[in-house]
């Protein structure tokens, strides 16, 4: 109650703000969109091209789980045109912006209509699948949803910006050409191989793309945990799991520390690599303006060389 209170009165406080704020010749004039996190805003930019202002609400290197909007996040939200979310663990601060928002028509989540799944992740011994009911959000780790909701995306800018539609549509069928033959590649990484498996030593939001192309996987941790220390069991089970199938590599995510991914390697032989989840992107990776298409081809060149190896 304390919070949703805190969020009534920092929408008030906003919206007076807004009301009386004086009209600066120099600001943006296009519509403005926001996006909560990266993969989000890269589809939307891909769409709109410069006919709107697309802002991501997550700094370049802030950690997602657990974010929390500051005071001009929830001001930007306020006033933008459209809001691109998707419901999840770590966005439940929309509802609670939903619950106290005049105008909610403005919220688009873009995982309406998609099928998720629940997190699920084999636990440190060997046949013990613990099954989370939270639901897993991490759904553009698959190109083919990746696709659908560029097209879910581009429906609801259409309507938003009825003037735009006919580019925005053409935008998208191009974009969405690129989307196809992202998945043509990762459909080839596995094709000649008749178990593909990998091993990833930290969190696991890799769900949609292992399921997508038949990738069994073991891992430390669900998509969206809050642990980030490993019990002996699971490192014992693990490094079993690289030794016995002679695995070359042990995955990471891009926001891991690498240590316990370390003492793997040390105890099997095998190299660490970055498995990117692109939910956010490094500092570099924003200096860089590094893309969707970027970060998800190296991920196929990395899971090319770990299954082929």
């Amino acid at each position: 109650m304390k919070r949703i209170l805190s969020f009534v009165t920092t929408v008030l406080l906003i919206a007076t703000m807004s009301a009386c704020a004086p009209q600066n010749a120099a600001v943006d004039a296009r519509p403005s969109i926001v996006t909560t996190i990266f993969p989000f805003y890269d589809f939307v930019r891909n769409i709109v091209g410069e006919t709107a202002s697309v802002t991501l609400l997550l700094k370049p290197g802030a950690e997602v789980h657990g974010y929390e909007p500051t005071f001009s996040d929830i001001r930007r939200i306020h006033t933008c045109n459209l809001f691109v979310y998707c419901s999840g663990e770590s966005e439940a601060f929309v509802s609670d912006l939903m619950s106290v928002d005049a105008d909610d028509s403005r919220y688009f989540d873009v995982c309406e209509g998609l099928t998720l799944y629940e997190e699920k992740l084999v636990e440190g011994m060997e046949g013990e699948i613990e099954e989370n009911p939270e639901t897993d959000e991490h759904v553009w780790t698959s190109p083919k949803q990746a696709m659908q909701i560029v097209k879910n995306l581009t429906d609801r800018l259409c309507e938003v910006f009825p003037d735009s539609a006919s580019d925005f549509r053409d935008n998208a069928e191009r974009y969405l050409t690129e989307l196809r033959s992202l998945d043509k590649q990762f459909q080839g990484v596995v094709r000649d191989t008749d178990q593909p498996t990998i091993v990833v030593a930290d969190r696991f939001p890799f769900r949609y793309l292992t399921e997508e192309y038949g990738i069994r996987y073991y891992a430390a941790f669900s998509g969206c945990s809050s642990e980030t220390d490993p019990t002996l069991s699971t490192v014992r089970f693990l490094t079993k799991k690289v030794s016995e199938l002679s695995l070359s590599t042990i995955f990471v995510t891009e926001t891991s520390d690498q240590q316990f991914a370390k003492t793997i390697a040390r105890n099997s032989g095998a190299k660490i690599a970055v498995l990117h989840s692109c939910h956010n992107r490094s500092v570099q990776e924003a200096d860089n303006d590094a893309t969707y298409l970027d970060l998800m081809t190296e991920n196929v060149k990395r899971l090319q060389e770990a299954l082929h190896s």
